[in-house]
């Protein structure tokens, strides 16, 4: 039997685990919790499903200042955590293309936070490679 690929699981199912508990002592909303998932700092993107949901989820009203909020929080997000502020960006430009009106509305409204991010700095220490241009160009993308 794979072994390492046994552990990955176990360990992919335990976070998922605690992450739903935690959510649940948090009161954090389901569509909070998507938003969150497709906007972790994991190694691996959101799945077409998970951006679909929450691009769908923008029609209404309610869910809508839920995922705004919530993306809103992720692009503040700096140094290391910055896969957060990229899936961030994806997920906005998801929601752009797939989304409700007033989504795209919104964003234009408040497009200094976006560009706000256009000056992201972060290089790991480790292999000096610049992840803060990965943030920068899917920025101008937008």
């Amino acid at each position: 039997p794979d072994v390492n690929g046994l552990a990955l699981k176990a360990m992919s199912l335990g976070k998922d685990l605690f992450r739903k508990g935690k959510n649940v002592v948090l009161n954090v909303s389901d569509m909070e919790s998507k938003v969150r998932d497709a906007t972790s700092g994991e190694k691996w993107g959101p799945s077409g499903t998970l951006l679909n949901e929450i691009s769908m989820a923008t029609t209404d009203p309610a869910h809508l200042e839920v995922v705004l909020a919530c993306l809103w929080e992720r692009l503040k997000e700096s140094g290391s955590s910055w896969r957060k502020c990229y899936k961030a960006l994806n997920v906005i430009d998801y929601c752009l293309k797939n989304g409700a009106r007033r989504f795209v509305d919104a964003v234009r409204d408040n497009i200094d936070r976006i560009e706000a991010c256009k000056r992201f700095q972060y290089v790991e220490p480790d292999t000096g490679r610049d992840q803060g241009l990965n943030v920068r160009e899917k920025c101008k993308a937008l």
